[in-house]
């Protein structure tokens, strides 16, 4: 069972109080947070969405596996493995939320994961009772999946971001001549995206903004810092006047010490 500690801090940076939660992915909300506990198998399920008030204290829960229906795609890998469905994100919706995993298929305790199947969204509302369900054609690239005002939005690691109304009809793509992608935000109505493009010697980083018409309508291109290769977990922090990103960089040949580095942009 995954186990996550939740940890909740003033404004001040005073530590009021951490707890170890059983939850593999988690979302705030009005009443506290919300998250989501266990696995969906093949034949059996333990998994609860669960609600937690901002004290970290349970107000309800209840099982929402046996409300799924992944036969077909269950069908469509191993059948000697146990195979399951398992959540790493929550996203908002119109209607309640949405949850994101992926599915796999385990030969038994003594193997990892072997095979992987396709990435699933369940669309649930405020009580955690499942409304939809839906099969992604395209495999996302490390969680990179938002809510925006009016769908849903993720970046697939075939080099394309996508653009989904909430009953996951997509209304635009937009591709983009490097990779890895890494990190999405949304910030003032416009989306942002880091990643980083391996080469020889090391890998550079580049962010890119993309509107809700699907243009891209900025682009730093590849970049360094400090003449050292950037690489690895660039990650978007909002603010009230535009956005800092943290990058993590490093100079394989010259054995030096990672440096971490901060960057300021403002919003456009």
């Amino acid at each position: 069972m995954i186990t996550t500690v939740i940890v909740k801090y003033d404004f001040n940076g005073t530590l009021l109080w951490a707890k170890e939660l059983p939850v593999s992915a988690m979302i705030a909300n009005d009443s506290g947070f919300m998250g989501v506990i266990g696995r969906k198998g093949d034949n059996k399920s333990n998994m609860e969405i669960v609600q937690f008030d901002n004290n970290g204290t349970t107000l309800w829960r209840k099982p929402i596996g046996n409300d799924l229906n992944f036969k077909n795609i269950f069908i469509k890998m191993h059948w000697t493995w146990n195979r399951c469905f398992f959540v790493s994100k929550i996203l908002n919706g119109p209607d309640g939320y949405y949850l994101f995993g992926g599915t796999s298929a385990e030969a038994g305790s003594m193997a990892p994961a072997l095979e992987s199947g396709p990435d699933v969204i369940v669309s649930v509302n405020t009580n955690g009772k499942v409304l939809s369900q839906y099969e992604l054609q395209h495999s996302i690239e490390y969680n990179n999946i938002i809510s925006v005002n009016d769908g849903i939005v993720f970046a697939a690691r075939d080099r394309i971001i996508r653009k989904f109304d909430f009953e996951m009809n997509q209304t635009w793509e937009v591709s983009y001549e490097y990779g890895l992608f890494q990190f999405l935000a949304e910030i003032n109505g416009n989306i942002y995206i880091t990643g980083f493009e391996i080469k020889s010697g090391g890998n550079t980083a580049y962010i890119f903004g993309i509107n809700l018409n699907g243009e891209i309508f900025w682009d730093t291109g590849l970049q360094q810092v400090d003449g050292k290769f950037c690489t690895y977990f660039p990650v978007i922090f909002k603010t009230d006047n535009g956005f800092i990103v943290y990058q993590y960089a490093y100079n394989y040949g010259a054995g030096e010490i990672a440096v971490n580095s901060f960057r300021f942009y403002s919003a456009h």
